[in-house]
Parts: structure tokens; C-alpha cells; sequence
């Protein structure tokens, strides 16, 4: 199922104009404001010298090595916080990211299944002399429903919105561990 999920985040990403973490550090972008992307520069700057990322004016002359250089600073981020903080909100929800993900790019098996089993439900009864419309047919259908309506309708927009809680939350815990581990090393 991961396999799934990690086919369909290009396409997703594309949609939602890039991964939130890069998205949200884009000086075009207004997620952040101003001075909490420059403090998160600046933490990055103090953590990891060598993987600065662009002014306003680079960004607008090459959009793309600019987000290049969020997507190395994040990786960074992400295993700073792995070593300093693995068990904080933002691990949670990548982990519940990860799940619905892989559940949206498994959407046509779980329809697929649903309404195979309807066929074989009312295929079955009706060989053994039962009515085509049965408890087990039923079931079957309201499952195939369900996959539909939540496949297509409520998990594209509640794997963006946790993608997006999952980035901007792992910002802000890379910019308070970092000050924290920069005043503890000030003592």
C-alpha cells in the first residue's frame, strides 16, 4: 500500500503547487509571514552552514533551485528532529500523513474489492435460489459507496490538510528545538 501512496504524492504535490515544506519556506509563498521564515533561516544557517536558502531575488530568477535548496534544508530538518525531538507532534503526524496517503493511492483496490464482492454476493445467491438483493449484496454495495465517497471526495482534501499541518508543524518544532539546543549550549 506504500507503494500506492508514494505513486500518487507526485501527482498530489503538483496539484498543491510543490510539498507543503517547500511550499511554506517559498518567499512567493505567504503561509509563513516574513519574520518567522527569516528566524527559521537563520536556525537553519546556525545548524547546517552549508545549505542556505535563497534570497527573493535567486528565488524569482530560478524557482526551481530555490526549492531545491528548501527540499535539502528539510531533509536536514527532518533528521535534526528524528535525533532531537522523535516522538514530538510532527513524527505523529507524518506517521497519520503516511497512512492517509497510502489509503488515497489504494482507493481503486478498495472499490474494486467492494464491488467485486457485491458481484460474487449476488452471483451466489442467486445460483443457490436467493434474491439478488440480500444482507451480504447490501453490505457489499454500502461498502463500495463508502470507498467512492471517501476515495474521491473526503481524502484528497484531508491528506492535503495534514500534509500541510504535518510541514508547518515540522518547521516550528526544528525552530524551537534548535533555539532551545542553541540556548542549552549558551550555558
Amino acid at each position: 500500500m506504500r507503494a500506492r501512496g508514494g505513486a500518487i504524492e507526485k501527482k498530489l504535490w503538483n496539484s498543491w503547487g510543490g510539498p507543503p515544506s517547500t511550499r511554506f519556506m517559498r518567499h512567493r509563498d505567504a503561509t509563513f509571514g516574513k519574520d518567522l521564515k527569516e528566524s527559521i533561516e537563520k536556525a537553519l544557517a546556525i545548524k547546517f552552514p552549508g545549505a542556505p536558502i535563497l534570497s527573493p531575488d535567486e528565488e524569482a530568477s530560478n524557482p526551481g533551485r530555490a526549492d531545491n535548496a528548501i527540499v535539502d534544508a528539510f531533509r536536514q530538518v527532518r533528521q535534526f528532529l528524528r535525533q532531537n525531538d522523535p516522538d514530538g507532534l510532527w513524527s505523529k503526524l507524518n506517521i497519520e500523513y503516511g497512512f492517509c496517503r497510502n489509503l488515497l493511492g489504494s482507493r481503486m483496490i478498495w472499490a474494486g474489492i467492494s464491488l467485486a464482492a457485491m458481484l460474487f454476493a449476488i452471483v451466489f445467491a442467486v445460483q443457490t435460489g436467493a434474491r439478488a438483493l440480500n444482507p451480504a449484496s447490501a453490505i457489499c454495495f454500502l461498502s463500495l459507496v463508502c470507498s467512492i465517497c471517501v476515495g474521491w471526495f473526503v481524502l484528497p482534501s484531508t491528506v492535503k490538510r495534514i500534509g500541510d499541518t504535518y510541514a508547518e508543524t515540522a518547521w516550528m518544532s526544528f525552530l524551537q528545538h534548535s533555539s532551545q539546543n542553541a540556548a542549552a549550549a549558551g550555558k
